[in-house]
């Protein structure tokens, strides 16, 4: 589907064929947006930090109880978490004054 989109020479084509092309890629994007699950940015920090935390108590429980580490994409995922975590995050957005402009009203 995605690489369909991606076609420019789509939109240029003549004929019923072409227009129903089109629309059934529209009724698929449509029932995919539907399907899929909506995921939101970053809801609530404090939520964030104590899902993290959850996951990372769940994982080492789990490490311990079977005596293996939680491998993904063979990497130990508590290591990649705790990088995660250490990554800067970016600072909160400043306030900026804008100058006062009244004298260019009309």
């Amino acid at each position: 589907m995605e690489e369909v989109s991606k076609d420019p020479s789509r939109l240029t084509q003549r004929g019923a064929q072409a227009a129903g092309r089109l629309l059934q890629e529209e009724r698929i994007r449509k029932k995919l947006n539907k399907e899929l699950p909506k995921v939101s940015p970053a809801p609530n920090r404090k939520l964030t930090i104590k899902l993290e935390q959850d996951l990372i108590n769940v994982l080492q429980a789990w490490e311990d109880e079977t005596g293996d580490d939680f491998l993904v994409y063979g990497e130990r995922y508590l290591d990649v978490l705790e990088r995660l975590s250490r990554v800067e995050k970016p600072p909160a957005a400043r306030n900026v004054s804008l100058p006062n402009i009244n004298w260019l009203t009309v």
